[in-house]
Order: C-alpha cells, then structure tokens, then sequence
C-alpha cells in the first residue's frame, strides 16, 4: 500500500491513475488494478477511484 498526499484536481488524478496502470501492463502484470482512496484532512473517506 502507498500513501501520498496530493494536492491537485481530478484531471491530475485521471492522468496519474491511467499511467500508473499502463506502467504496470508494460511491467508485465496481467490484470493490473489500481484504486486511489481520496479522503479529507482528518482521513475520512471521500471516494474511491479504480483504474483498470
């Protein structure tokens, strides 16, 4: 599990989301997942984003 704290848009997030998943396929994984849980300051969950 990673933990990053992003200050950004939902656009940066798409793009960020999507090249991590290509990275993963070009690595060789083949069923590559990956799931962003966006919170606020005091981590309570907001959304969750799956890019596959």
């Amino acid at each position: 599990m990673l933990n990053l704290g992003l200050r950004t848009n939902g656009d940066q997030i798409d793009a960020l989301g999507s090249k991590i998943v290509q990275s993963m396929q070009a690595s060789g994984a083949k069923h590559p997942k990956l799931v962003i849980n966006v919170t606020n300051d005091t981590g309570d969950s907001l959304k969750s984003l799956t890019y596959r």
